[in-house]
């Protein structure tokens, strides 16, 4: 296989050489010491004080072309205004490949890159006064849109590069235009698909009107090493009717099952499409598949594992470091999220290859079995993994957001990724939260009223965090993202009652009421277990299906609570409150909703 790509990258090599006009260069002409030593002195002489220096010194260079290019891109990129002005003229001069050196690479996304990059340097030349038309050299820049077209054949439908090709074929001389014409470049721009198809039947872009046919399977037949071979292998496999490089039909949300995913079958494709395909564009999106259809199976470590690599160019961080934080909050116990960060330590890789820096993971695996720790009442191994947590993001914790304000507001892609800043706010989040399990621990070992109490209100007065990975950049700007299935209805009840501290510190009041009953605490517990569930029926403030379906009836209990209080404590200090709770509640439950007077 990977002889036969380099075979293929050099018959597209030469194809692109041929096409633009210029004949193979010599392999050895980037290599010979005194063929580059006179480029090097060329290249000095393009600023020397005689003009006819500077013309003669640009004329040799384009005259020995490719192996010159390498240094008058340099040329152009560092000299002073006119150098530059004159190493660009001069790469222009040599041809599209001097320009663009990645449009014959071997690899998809660098030919990609370099043809997006040609096409946007040229400018819209309908736009240039009559004169100035006069003066562009419309062969050459027609040799540029066709190098830009055959590395990347999308740009066939762009709106700038079509443009530009009707400017170009109004204006070439007659038996130019009439080889235009008849190129598969001019039928494909007139529309003529079945001439194209006709006369040129192995052209690309004649493989691209079958792509975008849906003609997959006759596609991959007849273009088995093509441009769209990726995409129409994507396509039969995901059984999608086209390509789309970011996901649709809400594929990527977290509270629903993938549409269409045959799991069975992708896990036997999609590890064969990505050793085929390393650098499609899409690889990334073959690999979120293929950790969904693990997951619908059931390997959730190994869909972890899957989810947390990161491809270049790709724009799927964001859905897998939800999916991650998904998998692990609400299918996994705390034993599997151990197991999975065991698994990450042992397979240790580069940064490079992973969603967000190991220990960035690391900080963000220990935060979220910390919170699944105190949920079930462990207080003392939660207060442990959020000091794990700080340890794993200890290079970050005192340095403060790590983006400047400069980088907060670039655009730059991929347009959504995960926020640099994550590990620094869980870090900071890590010591108060691990002081408040601490505290919570050395009370639940009592079993007094006056203890339970306290502990209650402890959790009862502890603001809510942000879930891990929830922070995200799009577009420059910082988001909050809600992960966790609390906000659906996938989950069961006792899920999202175990993720609102009204509920966990309902449950407590209630036992205080239940075990001791003539402590202390019992009055304010029994008001606070009212304010509770008044909360809890706050579909604001618990924003879920759930409790969107439990709200009403939680109200009617408060009511209940707090006509009670009132009843058994009539002259507590607490009584007022509890009867102007009776007052709104009433009219709550009678249809008037409004909120009671300050």
């Amino acid at each position: 296989m990977k002889a036969q790509a380099r075979s293929v990258a050099f018959i597209l090599s030469l194809f692109v050489l041929i096409l633009i006009g210029l004949p193979p260069q010599p392999a050895g002409g980037q290599d010979d010491p005194k063929l580059q030593q006179r480029v090097r002195y060329l290249v000095g002489r393009l600023d020397a004080e005689r003009y006819a220096d500077r013309e003669s010194a640009g004329s040799e260079l384009v005259e020995i072309g490719l192996p010159a290019a390498a240094a008058v891109r340099e040329a152009a990129r560092t000299g002073n205004q006119e150098v530059r002005q004159r190493a660009k003229d001069i790469l222009v001069a040599i041809g599209p490949q001097a320009e663009q050196p990645d449009l014959a690479s071997p690899d998809r996304r660098k030919r990609i890159a370099a043809a997006q990059a040609l096409c946007r340097g040229m400018p819209n030349y309908a736009l240039l006064s009559e004169d100035g038309q006069k003066n562009v050299d419309v062969a050459r820049v027609l040799r540029r849109l066709a190098a830009a077209v055959s590395a990347d054949p999308d740009l066939a439908d762009d709106a700038h590069a079509h443009k530009l090709l009707l400017w170009v074929g109004d204006r070439l001389a007659d038996a130019a235009k009439a080889d235009y014409e008849a190129s598969d470049l001019g039928l494909y721009v007139a529309g003529e698909f079945k001439q194209l198809a006709q006369r040129h039947p192995l052209s690309p872009l004649a493989g691209k009107t079958i792509y975008d046919a849906g003609e997959f399977a006759d596609y991959l037949a007849r273009f088995p090493q093509g441009f769209y071979a990726p995409r129409a292998r994507y396509c039969q496999i995901a059984r999608r009717k086209e390509y789309c490089h970011w996901p649709s039909d809400d594929e990527d949300d977290p509270g629903r099952e993938p549409m269409k995913i045959d799991a069975e079958r992708e896990l036997a494709e999609w590890p064969k499409f990505l050793k085929e395909y390393p650098d499609f564009e899409g690889a990334d999106d073959a690999n979120y598949r293929l950790a969904r259809a693990l997951e619908m199976q059931g390997r959730l470590g190994e869909a972890c594992a899957r989810l947390r690599l990161a491809y270049p160019d790709g724009d799927m961080h964001q859905q897998s470091l939800e999916r991650l934080v998904f998998i692990m909050d609400v299918k996994m116990d705390a034993r599997g999220v151990q197991a999975v960060q065991h698994a990450f330590d042992v397979d240790k890789r580069p940064d490079g290859e992973l969603i967000f820096p190991a220990a960035h993971l690391a900080a963000v695996v220990h935060d979220l079995l910390a919170r699944k720790l105190r949920r079930s009442g462990d207080y003392a191994g939660a207060a442990a993994e959020y000091r794990l947590a700080a340890r794993s993001a200890e290079p970050v914790r005192d340095q403060g957001p790590q983006e400047t304000e400069a980088q907060r507001y670039a655009i730059r892609p991929p347009a959504m990724r995960p926020c640099p800043n994550m590990a620094w706010i869980i870090a900071k989040q890590a010591g108060p939260e691990a002081e408040f399990c601490d505290a919570c621990a050395a009370l639940a070992g009592k079993r007094d009223g006056d203890s339970l109490y306290r502990l209650a209100s402890l959790i009862y007065k502890h603001p809510p965090v942000a879930p891990p990975g929830a922070m995200v950049c799009q577009d420059g700007f910082t988001f909050i993202w809600q992960i966790s299935s609390y906000y659906l209805d996938t989950e069961s009840a006792e899920y999202h009652q175990r993720q609102s501290r009204y509920w966990q510190a309902g449950r407590l009041y209630q036992r205080v009421l239940d075990e001791a009953p003539r402590s202390g605490s019992a009055a304010k517990a029994l008001f606070m277990l009212a304010n509770c569930y008044c909360h809890l029926a706050d579909v604001e403030v618990n924003n879920s299906e759930y409790w969107f379906a439990a709200g009403d009836a939680n109200a009617r209990k408060a009511l209940e609570l707090y006509r009670r209080f009132c009843k058994e404590y009539p002259r507590h200090e607490l009584t007022p409150a509890a009867a102007k709770g009776v007052d709104w509640l009433t009219d709550v439950c009678e249809g008037d909703d409004s909120q009671p007077d300050e």
